[in-house]
């Protein structure tokens, strides 16, 4: 899926999205070429620096393909462009302990209702789905 973004006066003011068919008293605009495409302001979007890891880095943006951004006038397309840098060692460290915590969590909620169902006089299945159906209730 391409996408465009419109540009007016220099300025982003819609998309990123998929081009319109109609747009403006403008029909067909998705049949229209490149070059015409330009003349009505509207531009392909082009994302730099969007392959990273979530592993091991953190990615932002794009920044340059957004409402309110500054297009060049001379301009063929809009480029975002993704900031990517490498997670430090407190932040992997702090997401593994935050997956092991997770992990934990529901091992003990596991366990509890498995040792808990028998003394209410139920199934395991059944003291879960009472356990979900009191969960979805909580704002």
């Amino acid at each position: 899926m391409n996408s465009f973004s419109h540009v007016e006066n220099g300025i982003i003011d819609e998309g990123p999205k998929t081009l319109p068919r109609s747009w403006r008293n403008i029909s067909g605009l998705h049949h229209q070429d490149a070059a015409g495409l330009k003349t009505l302001g509207w531009l392909p979007v082009r994302y730099e620096n969007e392959a990273y890891d979530p592993a091991t880095q953190v990615r932002t943006g794009p920044m340059g393909a957004n409402v309110g951004d500054a297009v060049s006038p001379d301009a063929d397309e809009v480029v975002g462009t993704y900031t990517v840098r490498d997670k430090s060692a407190q932040e992997i460290d702090d997401e593994k302990t935050a997956a092991i915590q997770a992990e934990l969590g529901r091992k003990f909620i596991k366990a509890l209702v498995k040792w808990m169902a028998p003394l209410l006089g139920k199934t395991v299945t059944e003291a879960r789905d009472e356990i979900k159906a009191i969960y979805k209730g909580l704002p």
